[in-house]
């Protein structure tokens, strides 16, 4: 998934019930680990990899830091679907080193949004872009804090979907399917339209998304004759220059 490669000695394994933790060392110990009594009431049973720094970064800031996204954006989807009861908010960034960025926000989770990031490999045909996912992560700000460590998920195998090309504007405009994160169904049916392209975009290796800030509007040009007598104004309020003489 983190297309570099790892052997088992440099993966500290661990298997947890939320509760209690197991080091794996090798094989034989999984079943061992499974037949352990759980817990907790849910009884989910998880293993845990602690990836090396060249998989991941030290200094991984969620939803900032990009993992796979090593090159140059070159076009970003964006749009707003009803799926299943909620309303929710889509980004999708394409890099010229073929993998994708998509980011789902629930707009309704406060001054603390929630947000899943999705970061894969893509491929773009004549019909669209053929997706596939490789690891997910969920994150907000206000419970993020509290945890104790936090965890990239890995997805199924060929977790796959496809968005199509439509719209009379060639590759302005995409619908098709994406990993739902609200509801039941594993996927939900989206439409987005291409963000202008900005000029000047560098490279994305591990960088910040500074450009998923809205820049500032530039100030309405004022008419020559407000301009002066916004001068005389100023000029009439400034405290005479004293004298030493």
């Amino acid at each position: 998934a983190f297309e570099c490669p790892m052997t088992f000695q440099e993966l500290r394994v661990i298997g947890t019930d939320h509760i209690e933790h197991v080091v794996i060392r090798e094989d034989s110990d999984i079943p061992k680990f499974v037949a352990i009594k759980c817990k907790t009431r849910f009884e989910e049973k998880v293993i845990k990899f602690r990836l090396p720094e060249r998989a991941v970064p030290a200094n991984f800031t969620p939803k900032k830091t990009k993992v796979l996204c090593k090159g140059t954006r070159i076009a970003k989807y964006f749009g707003e679907c009803e799926v299943s009861t909620r309303s929710v908010e889509f980004s999708i960034k394409l890099f010229d080193c073929g993998h994708f960025y998509l980011k789902q926000t629930l707009p309704g989770s406060g001054a603390s949004p929630y947000w899943v990031i999705f970061e894969g490999r893509y491929e773009r045909t004549e019909k669209g872009l053929a997706l596939e996912y490789l690891f997910r992560y969920s994150w907000q700000i206000a419970k993020t804090r509290l945890m104790p460590e936090f965890a990239l998920e890995a997805v199924p195998k060929d977790h796959r979907s496809r968005l199509a090309w439509c719209g009379e504007v060639s590759e302005q405009l995409l619908n098709g399917t994406v990993p739902s994160i609200v509801g039941e169904d594993p996927f939900c049916w989206i439409e987005l339209c291409r963000e202008p392209d900005v000029v000047g975009k560098g490279k994305a290796r591990f960088n910040e998304e500074g450009d998923d800030v809205p820049a500032k509007p530039e100030p309405p040009a004022e008419d020559e004759a407000v301009s002066e007598v916004r001068r005389r104004a100023t000029s009439s309020r400034a405290p005479a220059a004293s004298s030493n003489k």
